[in-house]
């Protein structure tokens, strides 16, 4: 299974988009008292953590944009990615 197959599974589904607009699957907010989460911590799994630094790494996303809590959000009981773009 390639990598970029694996981390996908961490992103907010994208539905539709056109050069001005991208429409994604809504997500729950997160509800934490922090603006920025320790990501070691956020899903007690240690595959979790590796993956995320790896998509970080790959697609140049900054650590406090990751580390965000308005960053994340739920679809179907899954933690995934909001904001990951420019």
């Amino acid at each position: 299974v390639p990598s970029h197959d694996i981390q996908r599974k961490y992103l907010c589904p994208v539905i539709r988009y056109s050069s001005n607009i991208l429409v994604m699957a809504r997500a729950e907010g997160i509800a934490y008292d922090t603006e920025y989460l320790n990501l070691k911590n956020f899903c007690h799994d240690l595959n979790f953590y590796i993956d995320i630094l790896e998509l970080s790494r790959i697609f140049g996303l900054y650590k406090n944009d990751v580390r965000a809590t308005s960053s994340w959000g739920i679809i179907n009981g899954r933690k995934v990615l909001t904001d990951y773009g420019y």
